[in-house]
């Protein structure tokens, strides 16, 4: 019931404040709210992208977060340590309980959970769990799964059927390689299991995926697990035996527990569907996959004909690493009812071929899934120029399916197309646009030291373009989590400040956070400069680490002369840490030791001299970041890739407000007010030089006259003049009472719709009788009406 009375009260607050009177001064930001809807995220594992970048988005959409104890989901590689479960993998049992805490002490109604959490504890346990493979399968619940998952199974249904709570659920597709540096795996390895998985596969008919029988389902299964290992043809495929530099051999025992891990998955997702009574929201990615048919290709139609059969709304794309972003944007959404139009621009070529290696379907259609999972409507530039949005994303293309900019001669076509970009993100901060951009041009060339020569998205975007009033970016490892981190995090933080009449200074500072960990990605920028100093300044006279060992010698990091020198001999039991720590900060904050001068500067001076949107709700409403504190630099899996630092914003007080030139002034007429009132509030509100007030028939009308319906307002701001029908509720049809009919027709008019039943969605379940009513509507407008 604590979810059904924040939304009906926000609902009502907006109601009133869409017929009240606009403040006369410059707004302030407000104190974080005490009522602030609580959300319990269960993420992936403690990558920063799972857990730092989740917490981030979920505050700036105006959601207080709670999450379990580290150790509960924490995943360690090889030689890194254990959890206090004794395992490298997290403890799904015991967030179980966390859980269900949360719901019965501490009035939680909205959830995020990553299954592969709950079940393996995190993403790479779900790829090599601790339950043995027995010596015959049998593809049954007794025969794959272990009683404890059955059991945190049955309450998460349990938790996810109650009447008062929102859960959204993400699950994964299993990757088609092994992980390196788990369970004695290496990169060698990882190429062996990926080039077998992309094998070509019998694709099997998929007449009866759609059972909803939960026996017959696992007919389907079976036949699936059966068919891992057989080709196109018919014929027994083969797999890489041999080892060399880049490549493990591998043993048929090997592939028959890869194959059975791969049926535990499919088996949970199929169990956890059928059991769950259409509940939650389910959030699918694949993991690391590949356009081609492959050893994903049957799991994936079962899985969609499955979820479609049982009645669930569920969302599959290519990627992993950007779901639980996803599913906050998605339960953002859902909070403030929001169904935003996004239209998304391609600049190059290839939006209809897959972005890079790991898609499975192309850029356009991977795209659209993640729109339409936000329960938004998709608006493609291309068939749908003229429609009306609500938000753009820009979308840098590679632009030939060799993804190899120089050696095709083409340089300059990807340099158009970055300027081009960069000229629509300019037109749309100038007139509040709300933007989001997706780097998805150069899949992982990134790594070739001949792209860093050429023109850059990313550098010609903090050079030219205000990247605090950009609402979402990535240009993440793969082109599928770039679309969903740059959407989830662009898309939670629209509806908060689109929708919520009251917004925090709690969640602005969250939302530079935000933006401040968006400059840093995999491939470009911070990371560009600690790779640099792991590859050739780190370890025993200046001979570097590379990537392959370099968690292992960091952890192992010991040189007395050097600790001397920094005066930190009581770091001796946490060397590597501490000598890490202290390298990325100088190389990112301080650039002495790296050749990419001065990158971090450059972002955070960047974001701190933009001012990033605090409100669209009633007008465009900006301020300023007023500083960028960066501390704590740390690896939590030792991969560069991953470094991660806590960052501390300071926000203005102030907050800008600037003058929509559309008909949203409508909604800020106050009422019972005289024409004197209305021009001061205009000219206050809006900075306009003049102010004329005309009543029905035209004419200018004296200050002291009350303004009505069917006046007009005509406003000159910056030497552009516009005027706007005023809209009060007040006697309307002229039978000398405010009535009913007055109401309807008032509401019809301010919300722009032209029937009743259109109206009624945009008010809310004030009754409490679980359905959007008349007599809702009608309520609320009576609220707004009896100041």
């Amino acid at each position: 019931m604590k979810k059904l009375f924040r939304r009906v009260t926000a609902a009502v607050v907006c109601a009133v404040m869409l017929l009240t009177v606009m403040p006369l001064s410059t707004a302030t930001v407000s104190a974080a709210s005490s009522t602030a809807p609580l959300m319990a995220i269960v993420p992936l594992d403690n990558r920063p992208v799972c857990v730092d970048r989740v917490i981030y988005a979920a505050e700036s959409a105006g959601f207080e977060v709670a999450m379990p104890a580290e150790d509960l989901y924490r995943t360690y590689l090889d030689n890194q340590g254990k959890n206090a479960n004794g395992t490298q993998h997290g403890d799904g049992a015991a967030i179980m309980t966390w859980l269900e805490n949360m719901d019965r002490n501490e009035g939680c109604d909205y959830y995020v959970i990553h299954l592969d959490q709950m079940f393996s504890g995190g993403l790479v346990g779900s790829r090599y769990p601790d339950t043995p493979m027995p010596s015959s399968v049998t593809v049954s619940d007794a025969g794959v799964l272990t009683a404890t998952e059955l059991d945190v199974m049955n309450r998460l249904v349990a938790l996810a059927s109650k009447a008062d709570n929102h859960v959204y659920f993400v699950d994964t597709v299993m990757r088609l390689a092994s992980t390196g540096s788990y369970k004695g795996y290496e990169v060698p390895a990882y190429n062996s299991f990926r080039e077998y998985a992309q094998k070509t596969r019998k694709v099997l008919s998929t007449s009866n995926f759609d059972e909803t029988e939960y026996s017959k389902s696992l007919d389907s299964i079976k036949q699936i697990y059966n068919n891992y290992q057989i080709g196109s043809s018919g014929e027994t495929l083969t797999f890489r035996t041999t080892t060399d530099s880049n490549y493990q051999g591998l043993t048929q025992k090997q592939i028959n527990e890869y194959h059975f891990f791969r049926l535990r998955k499919l088996m949970l997702i199929n169990r956890m569907a059928q059991y769950g009574a259409g509940t939650g929201v389910y959030i699918i990615g694949v993991d690391d996959a590949s356009p081609k048919v492959t050893i994903q290709t049957n799991e994936i139609n079962f899985i969609e004909a499955r979820m479609t059969a049982l009645g669930y709304e569920y969302y599959l794309s290519a990627d992993t690493d950007s779901c639980g972003l996803m599913a906050v944007a998605r339960c953002a959404n859902d909070y403030y009812s929001a169904t935003p139009r996004i239209r998304v621009r391609y600049y190059g070529g290839m939006a209809d071929k897959a972005a890079d290696s790991y898609d499975i379907g192309t850029l356009r259609t991977n795209v659209q899934t993640h729109v339409e999972s936000l329960n938004a409507t998709y608006i493609d530039e291309k068939t749908n120029s003229a429609m009306e949005a609500d938000v753009e994303v820009l979308v840098l293309t590679k632009i030939s399916d060799s993804h190899n900019i120089r050696d095709n001669g083409a340089s300059s076509e990807y340099t158009g197309n970055i300027d081009s970009l960069v000229s629509r993100a300019k037109s749309n901060i100038k007139n509040n646009i709300p933007t989001i951009i997706i780097d998805a041009s150069t899949e992982m060339n990134y790594f070739k030291s001949w792209v860093k020569g050429l023109k850059n998205l990313q550098d010609e975007l903090i050079a030219n373009v205000d990247m605090s009033r950009i609402l979402g970016y990535s240009n993440w490892n793969t082109v599928g989590n770039s679309i969903g981190i740059a959407l989830g995090m662009g898309i939670a933080r629209y509806a908060y400040v689109k929708y919520e009449v009251n917004p925090t200074a709690a969640s602005h500072v969250a939302f530079a956070k935000s933006l401040t960990y968006a400059a840093r990605n995999k491939n470009q920028d911070y990371t560009w400069t600690f790779q640099y100093w792991i590859t050739n300044k780190a370890g025993t006279s200046g001979k570097g680490w590379n990537n392959g060992n370099f968690y292992t010698s960091m952890r192992n990091w010991w040189d007395s002369a050097w600790w001397s020198e920094h005066g930190v001999a009581s770091q001796a039991g946490n060397a590597g840490a501490y000598y890490v720590s202290y390298h990325l900060e100088q190389s990112i904050m301080h650039n002495t030791e790296t050749k990419y001068a001065d990158c971090a500067n450059k972002i955070l001076n960047n974001l701190k001299n933009g001012e990033m949107y605090t409100s669209l709700n009633r007008s465009v409403q900006t301020a300023k970041i007023g500083s960028i504190g960066l501390s704590n630099f740390r690896c939590p899996w030792y991969r560069q890739f991953e470094i991660t630092f806590d960052i501390a914003p300071t926000m203005s007080s102030t907050v800008k407000a600037y003058y929509e030139k559309d008909a949203s002034f409508l909604r800020l007429v106050p009422v019972k007010q005289n024409a004197s009132t209305l021009i001061s509030n205009a000219k206050s509100q809006y900075g306009a030089s003049t102010v004329v007030v005309r009543n029905t028939a035209g004419t200018t009308v004296s200050n002291s006259t009350m303004v009505g319906t069917g006046f007009s307002v005509t406003m000159t701001i910056s030497g552009s003049s516009s005027t706007h029908a005023v809209v009060i509720p007040a006697e309307v049809d002229g039978d000398g009472q405010i009535s009913t009919t007055d109401v309807r027709q008032v509401v019809q008019y301010v919300l722009g719709v032209t029937s009743f039943s259109d109206a009624q969605k945009e008010a809310a379940d004030v009754d409490a009788n679980a359905k959007i009513s008349s007599s809702d509507a009608r309520q609320i407008l009576q609220l707004a009406l009896r100041q």
